[in-house]
């Protein structure tokens, strides 16, 4: 049997890689070459923002399928995580998929320059997600610049880049095209593929037909919210 891939989604504070890697991990579910592997295991090593370390969030997760792991209980009070058993013992196992979401700062790379050993044995595809409607990463020389300070800490190369041009729900169909180009200059300027664009469902209709016909759309349901935009159903 072949080894199964392993994803690496990482990316500045506030990109959404959580929500892409949540979502990308919802689609390898519904795929049917999952069906030999199963599910893929989605990993946490998000040290800066540890969504998956709420039981609510993993719950969900496992309902649908997604096995969720998350450093030791120890680790969680560390600015940089040791190597875990647990973790380890999920990279080494190419019978299943896994998922990996990283920080995409300093921290975050340094947790993943830790297990880039076993990855590289393993094999792996490393992307980073880029909101160009963030600091930092808003024109193809910030975000370059950000994926070549991944690769010089952890030491992996990046495979592709994961656009997710949103300002949350007030994102307009231009807003979204206009974040999309920036994507692409970035993109041509780093030589590696633009590997996914990650577009709400609600916005999905306005502007599939506007992007060439190959662009390889992400469709995002959303499960974070921000305290002043409610949940749909909640309450």
């Amino acid at each position: 049997m072949g080894k199964n891939p392993c994803y690496i989604f990482t990316g500045r504070f506030g990109s959404g890689k959580t929500e892409i890697a949540i979502n990308f991990a919802l689609k390898l579910c519904r795929e049917p070459a999952s069906a030999d592997s199963g599910c893929p295991v989605l990993v946490d090593l998000d040290v800066v923002t540890p969504y998956f370390r709420s039981r609510e969030m993993a719950d969900r997760m496992r309902e649908r399928g997604v096995e969720v792991v998350t450093p030791a209980a120890v680790a969680r009070y560390l600015d940089t995580p040791g190597l875990t058993p647990e973790i380890m013992g999920v990279l080494q196992d190419s019978r299943r998929t896994v998922v990996l979401d990283v920080g995409g700062d300093v921290q975050g790379a340094r947790v993943l320059a830790q297990y880039r050993d076993v990855l590289r044995e393993r094999g792996y595809i490393m992307y980073v997600v880029v909101n160009p409607y963030r600091p930092f990463t808003q024109d193809d020389v910030g975000i370059a610049s950000a994926v070549r300070d991944m690769e010089q800490t952890t030491r992996l190369l990046a495979g592709g880049l994961v656009g997710n041009p949103h300002m949350l729900a007030s994102t307009t169909p231009e807003q979204f095209l206009e974040g999309w180009k920036v994507l692409v200059r970035a993109s041509q300027r780093l030589g590696i593929p633009l590997a996914m664009v990650a577009v709400e469902q609600s916005l999905l209709p306005a502007v599939a037909d506007q992007l060439p016909a190959d662009t390889p759309l992400l469709p995002l349901e959303r499960f974070f919210f921000p305290p002043w935009e409610e949940e749909p159903g909640a309450g």
